[in-house]
């Protein structure tokens, strides 16, 4: 769909004929109820689509949709494409730059969302909840609690081994949360303020967090700290909710 979409020409083999190459006039509609209709993958791909919503307001509505088809067979139908083909997006304020690029549409959005590798969504739920949970092989559960206006530190080996759980095998990045996190959010992101973070670093920090045993007798969530712990630090919380709402209509 990518190469029909944004391919000058195209390749056509008549029954019977030789294969000749062809300028493209395609134009494509997608009308479906589907909320992953094409995949939008974050990577520039999804520039080539006008993703909305369509109103249900006037269906079976006849009094609506009868001066529309009248229009179109009339008259009216031409001097819309004159009105087309002469065109200056300036008048506007706009330029042609502008219209060659599809509109952040919250229904874009949404279908970006749905578009996600199930580590990507996970990884974007643990900022949405504000905190990260893992019960260890060795019998105990951390978990950090993230605090506003504060940088996320997690342990590397902990959110490697929690995405691995997630991921899939066949996907390198799966569980590298540095490419993830840049999948998502871009190398920086700003904050109301102007202020900009890295979207992930790395270092070794003293960390504070909550552990619990799970054996008999424990005596429920511990305060702890640990000195030199090779950590990702993220944003703060509240800098990666307020992103990841005007991204992908989360946390709303």
């Amino acid at each position: 769909i990518k190469s029909q979409v944004t391919s000058p020409t195209l390749m056509v083999e008549p029954k019977g004929l030789p294969a000749t190459e062809m300028k493209v006039c395609t134009r494509f509609f997608f009308d479906s109820n589907s909320e992953r209709v094409v995949p939008i993958g974050g990577d520039g791909s999804e520039l080539r689509y006008l993703v909305m919503e369509i109103s249900d307001e006037h269906m079976d509505d006849r009094e609506y949709f009868e001066p529309i088809y009248d229009a179109l067979d009339s008259d009216q139908i031409a001097a819309l494409i004159w009105e087309l083909e002469h065109y200056v997006p300036e008048e506007y304020g706009q330029s042609w730059a502008d219209l060659r690029t599809a509109p952040l549409t919250p229904e874009r959005q949404t279908m970006r969302w749905h578009s996600m590798r199930p580590v990507q969504r996970a990884m974007l739920k643990i900022f949405e909840e504000g905190a990260f949970e893992l019960r260890l092989k060795s019998g105990i559960s951390n978990r950090y609690v993230f605090q506003e206006g504060q940088p996320i530190l997690i342990p590397q080996s902990e959110l490697r081994e929690y995405l691995q759980q997630i991921g899939s095998q066949h996907e390198a990045n799966d569980s590298k949360p540095d490419k993830l996190m840049i999948s998502l959010f871009g190398e920086t992101i700003t904050d109301k303020s102007g202020k900009t973070y890295a979207t992930v670093s790395t270092l070794r920090p003293k960390i504070s967090h909550l552990t619990l045993e799970h054996s008999a007798g424990a005596s429920g969530w511990t305060p702890i700290d640990r000195e030199n712990i090779r950590c990702f630090q993220f944003p703060p919380v509240d800098v990666l909710q307020a992103e990841m709402k005007e991204l992908y209509q989360l946390n709303s």
